[in-house]
């Protein structure tokens, strides 16, 4: 959808915004609520763009027997499982929302059986303008006897149509456990096909199979690349067996020797799989292989795809040990008493570049969580939130403030993304002090960063304060130096301490769509409330229209068939010929959808792309 037909479409909906062209503050064009009635059971796991320019949402509800209406903007949308507790840790069903521009509803899959886990799972767009999405689902009690009782996975489609698939499991099993669900849905609602993967439930030596494991496997990690190959990632504690279409691939972590049935222990080992797009087959696995030394954990926390390559980020602990990915060619050490870690992969999930980083508590404080990975041109920026001491080498580095008690901080660091250097890195604190109004002894988390490839000179970053007054926000930062700009920075939901949750950027109509979460009203940026059905934990789905620096224009071809260009494939590239000034190349797939988009200055200019049919200035090339 281009940005008129947006506008027509916000003003037959009723919505008033001024377009982005003569504002310099976001303008909300939508908030709307996803509720259920239990205390603590509502979650948002990520939100994207469809290739059909619609947004769509991955979002958790909780239900018990006698409550299982699930609410969006005030009305029902669907009846959740029946579940018997008396805790707060109710059912927590799936819901894939898909929505126009305006929040209003297309289609919803939802569940009617299981509970899914927080936190766990995510969404990616697909070339056919579906989505691939993943979750982590458990069995539930029958609903009411109290009696173990077990249920098959069963999901409701966009079309209304009803799937069922077997949860895996022995007949003698009386206990719940989780295992990965990886399912694929068209864009106009249909469940194409579910795949699940699961780990063993009892400890890791074939001959002592003594100890259950209910919680082995956990799965925060999924992207998906040009040609719709799925990657998902995350920790695994015990052996996966994975069987396929080609034969049967057994994945063993190397690190078990502190696993018990306590998910909260530190243990296992990371993983990354890619499945076909088609039918979610099997095709290949990558994990690390420990040489020396102890790593009590390991786990794969984020994925993204850009222009040939996967970037993955991971968390480890194990100060001093050695490891190496896939082969021993790409050994490294881990140097700190935490280390992130950041790769890139190729498509085969070969090693291209890994770089640890040194992370260090502070009187002992150790807190590092809530990462993201944004990959715009050469930048690589890794976003969370910490408590410590962050660096490469003496010259790269971020140190928290120590507070009593101890308060996480967010930060942003900027990596080339063609070798994995550090190029600069500031905290929340050292950017938006308390001189400012900030909440100095406030948590802080940033969630995600976002840039305008036309607009390369500033980055922004989605996160929150847990401050009344700041909540949710969207913050500038020069994308060289990393100075803030308070000036340009929003606060995009408040009320009651609202946390964030996720965001999608789409910069054909300079929007963001985001997510928060919070046990009261939210207030949005300009004003306006929006009220929870229930008075209970809640999550705000929102859509804002951004200032011009968010817009991308070049959105069509800016260099034509008729420019002094040729256009040719050579050696796995697309090799531009130039003979006149400088213009901007986007490369499409078949499908329609960018690939990448770069400038040509005049003479010649070489770009790898994987093979394949491309659109190039409005010319057909075969790389």
């Amino acid at each position: 959808m281009k940005k008129s037909k947006l506008i027509g479409s916000l003003m037959m909906a009723g919505a008033m915004f001024t377009c982005s062209a003569s504002t310099d503050v976001p303008t909300s064009i939508f908030g709307k609520v996803f509720d259920s009635a239990t205390s603590a059971g509502d979650q948002s796991q990520g939100v994207c763009i469809g290739a059909d320019n619609n947004v769509y949402w991955h979002l958790i509800g909780g239900t018990t027997n006698s409550v299982r209406d699930i609410y969006y903007d005030g009305k029902v949308l669907f009846q959740g499982a029946d579940y018997t507790s008396s805790g707060t840790s109710h059912n927590n069903n799936l819901c894939i929302l898909k929505t126009d521009h305006t929040g209003n509803t297309i289609w919803k899959l939802y569940s009617t059986t299981c509970d899914y886990a927080m936190n766990q799972g995510n969404i990616a767009p697909l070339s056919d303008g579906g989505v691939v999405f993943s979750a982590k689902v458990r069995n539930t009690d029958d609903g009411g006897s109290g009696d173990f009782l077990w249920n098959d996975v069963t999901l409701v489609d966009g079309k209304g149509q009803t799937h069922t698939f077997p949860f895996k499991h022995d007949t003698s099993d009386t206990k719940r456990f989780y295992q990965i669900v990886i399912g694929r849905i068209s864009s106009d609602g249909e469940l194409l096909w579910l795949k699940s993967f699961q780990a063993d439930r009892f400890g890791i030596n074939d001959t002592a199979k003594s100890t259950f494991i209910a919680d082995a496997i956990s799965c925060p990690a999924l992207t998906v690349d040009s040609d719709d190959n799925i990657y998902f990632g995350g920790n695994y504690r015990t052996r996966v067996s994975i069987n396929y279409s080609s034969g049967n691939q057994n994945l063993r972590p190397h690190n078990a020797d502190n696993l018990t049935s306590d998910s909260q222990t530190a243990a296992g080992d990371m993983y990354v799989i890619k499945l076909r797009g088609t039918d979610g087959d099997y095709i290949n696995s990558g994990v690390t292989t420990l040489t020396s030394g102890k790593v009590t954990s390991e786990t794969l926390n984020a994925l993204t795809w850009h222009n040939g390559t996967l970037y993955a980020q991971t968390l480890m602990l194990g100060e001093g040990a050695e490891l190496y990915y896939k082969n021993p060619n790409s050994s490294f050490r881990l140097e700190g008493q935490f280390s992130p870690v950041l790769m890139a992969l190729g498509s085969a999930l070969e090693l291209k570049w890994i770089t640890p980083i040194k992370g260090e508590t502070i009187s002992g404080k150790y807190g590092f969580q809530n990462c993201g990975i944004s990959v715009y041109g050469d930048n690589l920026w890794l976003t969370g939130m910490f408590d410590g001491i962050l660096s490469t080498d003496d010259s790269h580095t971020i140190t928290s403030t120590p507070t009593t008690p101890s308060v996480r901080e967010g930060f942003i660091i900027k990596f080339d993304a063609t070798t994995g250097e550090w190029v600069k890195g500031v905290s929340s604190r050292d950017s938006y002090p308390v001189s400012l109004g900030t909440g100095y002894n406030m948590l802080a988390g940033y969630f995600k960063a976002i840039q305008n490839p036309e607009h390369p000179e500033n980055v922004y970053v989605y996160g929150y304060q847990m401050n009344n007054n700041i909540g949710v926000f969207l913050r500038t930062y020069n994308a060289t130096s990393l100075e803030s700009d308070p000036a340009t920075s929003w606060t995009l939901a408040g009320g009651n301490m609202p946390t964030c949750q996720s965001i999608a950027y789409n910069p054909e109509d300079g929007e963001i769509f985001i997510t928060a979460r919070s046990n009261r009203a939210f207030t949005l940026y300009g004003g306006s409330t929006v009220e929870n059905p229930t008075n209970t934990w809640a999550i705000l789905l929102a859509g804002y229209q951004m200032p011009d620096t968010f817009l991308q224009t070049n959105i069509v071809t800016a260099a034509t068939a008729q420019d002094n260009l040729v256009i040719k494939s050579e050696r796995n590239s697309l090799v531009i010929t130039n003979s006149g000034t400088s213009v901007r190349i986007d490369v499409f797939d078949m499908t329609g959808r960018r690939v990448i988009s770069f400038v040509a200055p005049e003479g010649n200019t070489s770009i790898p792309l994987e093979k394949g049919m491309y659109i190039v200035a409005g010319r057909k090339v075969m790389i």
